[in-house]
């Protein structure tokens, strides 16, 4: 409401002006209802006999309307607009603007934003309203008025609610608490030596740079770009991370001042808390490895009719390659689900390994690999001490039909101390057979054999205490077990 002082001689001098005007309207009219030539005379007389008081009357209102006229002017220059200023319906002062009552609301927002609480607390809205007002000369108490702004305005605490799949899964204390516990959790399933490749605006780099994973992104350094450090040796970079499932994050008003314990909240979300408990919040990775691996030497073989046949020797040995393989390996949870390779570049080709391998026949000439003499054999007696003294073979039984174990020429075949009736074949490599205790044989020196030709009948000659073959393999003069090549 507005309020107006001094205003009394103004209203004075209206008064006397409208008495004055009053008075000569009730003498010039008062009883005339025609008015004619005859009242013309009258009228004239009045004015000679009262043109003094007139012509007074007339300044008199000219100077108390110009009086009026200023009054007011003065009046209207010191009025002052302000604002009344509610909380909640209840009038607490009067301020002169209400922008510095929305400017002290904005501060109290940010320092409720930036205070070091466990629980964020917020303004309620629309609690303030203001009535315009206007008064003469009236200066209203801003400061007071903010003071009594400040101890009546409430709050509310506040947090941010995290969902998963459309269920509110925790409330943290604000979005950059839900920020870190979602790239923690992005990173829990980051290999420790992997890097993550971000893309950057187009107006800084054409190529993507590389950093590394850390408890949150901003703590990332650079590297270089994957393709040059492929070049150099092995690398691995996760291209990208996604949640598998839709999550959100909320600033919501809470009904208490309770939230969640982030550390909580990360075990329950990745399953990590009890061994048994599958991830709530499930990660999907998609990394690129880029690997150096061995190319082996292809093998080539030449034939030589000057080395016998079965004989071998390699000319050149081989020489491994190199190459750099690049796989997409797909993950989910740490866990491969797939990998496939997309990309392999020679960096050194293998050298061949060349083998001449013999073709020449010899008559005679044994393979290497022996056969069981003896057909339906049993072994009776293996190679070792025995009765006080070293047993140089095996006594085997079986069917009686002796067989020649490779092919040969026949060293020896006649009888022998020891071993009776006994044949001797050399095999041309190295090895030679013996075959003792034969009741009789059917070749003669320098015969040639082949593999399960017939050497003779089983017996007991020599010293035997029974009918079987005593059988022997030696290699340049070294006596072998012959259950290790039979």
């Amino acid at each position: 409401m507005a309020v107006f002082r001094g205003t009394d001689r103004i209203r004075k001098a209206i008064v006397a002006i409208k008495n004055s005007f009053r008075f000569i309207r009730s003498i010039s009219l008062k009883g005339i209802t025609i008015v004619d030539k005859k009242l013309m005379p009258q009228t004239m007389k009045f004015a000679r006999n009262y043109k003094g008081p007139i012509a007074a009357t007339v300044i008199a209102a000219i100077g108390v309307a110009a009086v009026a006229v200023g009054s007011q002017q003065y009046v209207q220059a010191n009025m002052t607009d302000y604002y009344r200023v509610y909380v909640k319906g209840i009038p607490v002062g009067e301020i002169s603007s209400s922008a510095r009552v929305d400017q002290w609301l904005a501060n109290k927002a940010i320092e409720l934003k930036q205070a070091k609480t466990p629980v964020l607390y917020a303004l309620d809205d629309n609690q303030i309203t203001y009535e315009p007002e206007r008064a003469y000369k009236f200066v209203p108490d801003d400061d007071a008025t903010l003071a009594a702004v400040a101890q009546r305005v409430s709050m509310h605490p506040i947090g941010v609610e995290i969902k998963v799949d459309g269920q509110v899964v925790g409330v943290v204390r604000d979005q950059a608490t839900a920020n870190a516990l979602l790239e923690r959790i992005k990173n829990h399933y980051i290999p420790e030596d992997a890097a993550q490749v971000v893309q950057v605006s187009a107006t800084q780099s054409a190529k993507p740079r590389i950093q590394t994973l850390a408890f949150t992104a901003s703590s990332a350094t650079a590297a270089e770009p994957a393709s040059t450090a492929a070049e150099d040796g092995p690398t691995h970079v996760v291209k990208s991370v996604q949640f598998v499932e839709p999550v959100k994050t909320t600033s919501v008003r809470l009904a208490e001042p309770e939230i969640s314990d982030p550390e909580t909240l990360f075990q329950k979300l990745t399953g990590s808390g009890q061994e048994s408990a599958a991830p709530i919040l499930n990660v999907r990775t998609v990394e690129e490895l880029v690997k150096t691996e061995s190319i082996e030497p292809d093998v080539e073989y030449q034939k030589s009719d000057e080395m016998r046949k079965g004989t071998s020797k390699v000319l050149r040995n081989g020489v491994a390659g190199e190459k750099l393989v690049t796989y997409k390996i797909t993950k989910l949870n740490g866990e491969v689900q797939e990998e496939e390779v997309i990309d392999t570049k020679v960096t050194r080709e293998p050298i061949s390994k060349i083998v001449v391998q013999g073709t020449k026949v010899i008559a005679g000439t044994g393979s290497g690999k022996f056969s069981w003499p003896v057909s339906g054999y049993r072994i009776t007696s293996k190679m070792g001490k025995r009765w006080g003294r070293m047993h140089n073979g095996i006594d085997l039984i079986g069917r009686s039909n002796i067989m020649a174990a490779d092919n040969g020429v026949v060293e020896f075949a006649a009888y022998k101390s020891g071993t009776g009736n006994t044949v001797i074949i050399d095999h041309k490599n190295g090895y030679k057979t013996l075959y003792g205790h034969l009741k009789s044989f059917n070749v003669k020196k320098g015969q040639t054999v082949q593999k399960g030709d017939s050497l003779g009948v089983m017996g007991s000659t020599g010293n035997s205490t029974g009918t079987h073959l005593h059988f022997e393999i030696h290699y340049k003069g070294k006596i072998l077990n012959p259950l290790d090549y039979l």
